[in-house]
């Protein structure tokens, strides 16, 4: 027999739901009907226990109460009722039956949350309490009997027969097939040499390129190095003639004034010390 899975709220609609319950599991057998964790262990993850549940019955009951709809808990993520519907919804292989119980109406879906909204677009069953609860649950259990009755099976077509199988011609040198086999794992392919060659060479020579860049460099900066070195000689040269001519010192003097003159320039190349 499929599992029929009743979900409820307790201060919503618990006593009439009991009524339903014991109803069906009188028809079905107490092993077939199942209610929501009301007096569930702590130790029981509600989520995981409610999906397992959902899953694996036929027929989902959704018990909607005159203030169903109203309840916060709805709308709350971690709501352990939601969460049922919302499989249940979800689950092609599992029939949500709403049930309208204490004078409920059916609930206008902008008010309930995204995931429930297509609630009452299926076929909703109203139970009563009165003297017409018999009758009621007799349509309920129509209802459930619809949802949980196999599907016809149908006529298998004539198997065809099966093919020959083909005859399987022995391995020939298997331990160098395995050997090649090996190889070609850890190289990546026999076409992929001449890709991994090219590779190798021109990192060689992007390498030999950068080695000429930096040694051109290198010389180039050397060579402007030695020409200012001349200038700097020139200008010395021409500093030292015009201290010759603009003072008739003798040459030991002149050779004084050039070298404060050299020390006052090569002192201006070097930085202030903070």
């Amino acid at each position: 027999m499929s599992r029929i899975f009743v979900v409820y709220r307790q201060s919503d609609s618990g006593m009439i739901a009991r009524q339903i319950v014991d109803r069906l599991a009188a028809v079905y057998g107490p092993a077939a009907v199942f209610t929501n964790f009301q007096d569930a262990p702590l130790n029981v993850n509600l989520q995981q226990e409610t999906y397992r549940m959902v899953t694996t019955s036929a027929v989902v009951l959704a018990v909607i109460g005159p203030s169903w709809a109203n309840d916060p808990r709805l709308h709350r993520p971690d709501d352990t009722l939601r969460y049922a519907l919302e499989t249940a919804l979800m689950n092609p292989y599992t029939r949500l039956i709403p049930v309208l119980v204490g004078g409920a109406l059916i609930p206008n879906p902008q008010l309930l949350p995204p995931g429930l909204q297509t609630i009452t677009a299926r076929g909703v069953v109203t139970v009563r309490s009165d003297a017409a609860f018999e009758q009621d649950m007799q349509a309920l259990m129509n209802a459930v009997q619809q949802a949980v009755r196999p599907a016809p099976t149908a006529v298998a077509p004539a198997p065809r027969p099966a093919p020959a199988p083909r005859p399987v011609e022995p391995l020939r040198e298997p331990i160098r097939i395995v050997q090649r086999e090996i190889v070609r794992r850890e190289t990546g392919g026999c076409l992929m040499w001449p890709v991994r060659l090219l590779g190798g060479v021109l990192g060689f020579l992007g390498s030999l390129v950068a080695v000429v860049v930096r040694t051109m460099l290198a010389s180039i900066v050397n060579f402007v190095m030695g020409i200012v070195l001349i200038a700097l000689s020139l200008v010395l040269v021409v500093l030292f003639g015009q201290a010759m001519l603009a003072s008739n010192l003798d040459v030991g003097l002149s050779l004084s004034l050039v070298a404060q003159q050299i020390g006052a320039f090569f002192q201006s190349l070097i930085p202030p010390t903070s």
